[in-house]
This record gives C-alpha cells, structure tokens and sequence, in this order.
C-alpha cells in the first residue's frame, strides 16, 4: 500500500525524502500564466489539505511542501492522500486561471471528524502542557516563555483542529509593509517544518490542521512547530509594520551592486543598492534573518 502511495506522489511531480523520523516532500511550480502575489499565496495556504503551503524555496522559486511524521504508521498512508490532495489543490490554483484566494479546482475538503475537546484537553494535561477553555470547541495553551501570546487550539468549518498562533492584523499597514510582509512569511514557509504562516482576510497566523482529531504526539509537534515559529520569527515579522525598515527589508533582498559587495550587511542596507539575486544569505536555521540588525 505504501509502495503505491509513493508512486502516486512520483506521479505528480512530488520528491519524498525522509530524515529523521520525518518526510519531507516538495513539488517546484512554474510561473502560472499570470503574476501572483505573495499575499494570495498565503490566503490559500489557509485551505490546503494535508499540511500543503507554498513556499518560498532558498533558490527564490515558488514550491509546494509539506512535512509528515513517520511516527504514526496506521494513518501514514491516509496523511500521504491528504497531502497529495493538498498539492493538487495548490498546483492547479498557482498554474493555473487565476490570481483569485479561491481555489479554482477542488473546494476544500470538510474535515473528517468533527472535534472532541474533552480528548484534546486529556491529551494536554497528560503532555503536562498549561491551558485553559476558551469555549465549546476552543483551547488556549500557553507556551513556555511566550505567556503573552496563547497558541489556540479551536474546531473551524474547515478543520476537525486547527492549532495557531496569531501574528498581526494588516489592516492598517502600508502597501510597502504588507508586501515586505508577505514576502518574509514565504521564506517563513521554506523554513518551518510542519507549521505554515498563511492569511485569513487581513489576519496572519502560523498555524498547523489537521483533518482529523490530532493524537498526543501530533499535537506535541505542532506545539514544539509553532513555539520555534514564535521563537525565531515572531518579533521580526510585526517588525515590518515599520514602513522604512519594510523598504530596507524589501531592498536587502534584492541584494548590494558590484561595487559594494564588501560592504558589511547593515552598510549595504544603508546604500539601498538593488541588482537582485534570489535571496539573502542564511544563518544556521537556514532562514535569512536581515532584521536582526534592524530590531535588536
């Protein structure tokens, strides 16, 4: 049965690598017969099955992934079609008619289970994780050394649970901060394994669904995925609501000239040089981090 859930993945274009206890699976896209923005990349991150996010990949291309732990071989095979679906979804709406946040070929699949909150509670007090009832069909954990801003664990009409945690509201933000915004969450998505950063209206989050009523061990995945989120991206994000640090950002990107390659990075910050390159250099986490010499 496996065997054949990887051939239907090969099929599709889909690479599968496994590392530590984890797969890793990618899919590369082409540019789509129209431009899409990096804010409609992240409204459909929001409906895709199986975990699926477009992201922005180290070599600046536009990619579909989506991690799975092996630990739970009963509902691998069953995950493995999620996500299949899931890249389905993503390649037809970024190849193809439209630039719209609907997708454009399949709807979004309804959850296969509706929510037990009472399992998910027992299944947090046993993992000694601090929470409380938010309502009927809502949770609020606290994550160790992050008191001020609660992961949510809640039922929506999309999934059986969807874990998250809140970022920003754009609302407000200028053209330039959104842009640099949304730019900074795609190469979020090239990072994060297992958690997604996405827009629903004008409110990002990082978040990780599921389908289904997660077990003990996925909900410590998606705990641990959205605590490094928080821990390693949150402060930079709200960042960008800065409209000149958002164009420094934007410009640091596109990369120094000839003339200033020996420039220190903040130096070149100050220049606003622009040739472009695909993207800036990476520190270990394999996630450019230009704003730690902006916000510290």
């Amino acid at each position: 049965m496996m065997k054949g859930a990887f051939r239907r993945l090969a099929r599709d274009g889909i690479t599968v690598v496994e590392r530590r206890d984890w797969l890793h699976l990618r899919r590369p896209l082409s540019a789509g017969r129209e431009p899409v923005s990096d804010w409609h990349r992240l409204e459909w991150n929001h409906q895709l099955a199986g975990g699926t996010k477009l992201a922005l990949a180290s070599d600046g291309r536009i990619e579909l992934r989506s991690e799975i732990p092996v630990c739970d071989k009963d509902r691998l095979s069953e995950r493995l079609a999620r996500t299949r679906q899931g890249f389905k979804q993503g390649a037809a709406q970024h190849d193809g008619e439209s630039s719209r946040p609907r997708l454009s070929t399949t709807e979004p699949l309804e959850p296969l289970e509706p929510l037990d909150i009472a399992r998910l509670e027992a299944m947090l007090d046993e993992g000694g994780r601090v929470f409380r009832r938010r309502s009927e069909s809502a949770l609020s954990v606290t994550l160790p050394g992050v008191v001020e801003r609660p992961l949510c664990l809640e039922s929506t009409p999309r999934w059986a649970v969807r874990a998250s945690l809140d970022l920003v509201t754009l609302a407000d933000w200028s053209p330039e901060s959104r842009t640099a915004f949304c730019r900074f969450l795609m190469m979020t998505n090239g990072t994060l394994r297992l958690a997604r950063a996405s827009l629903e209206g004008e409110r990002a989050r990082f978040e990780v669904c599921y389908d289904t009523t997660p077990t003990l061990i996925d909900l410590d995945h998606a705990i641990v995925a959205l605590e490094a989120a928080s821990r390693f991206y949150y402060r930079e994000a709200r960042a960008l609501s800065e409209p000149v640090l958002a164009s420094r950002f934007l410009d640091w990107l596109e990369g120094p000239s000839e003339s200033s390659r020996t420039t220190t990075h903040t130096e070149h910050l100050q220049t606003r040089a622009r040739p472009r390159r695909p993207l800036a250099p990476r520190h270990p986490l394999g996630m450019s981090r230009p704003l730690l010499n902006l916000v510290g």
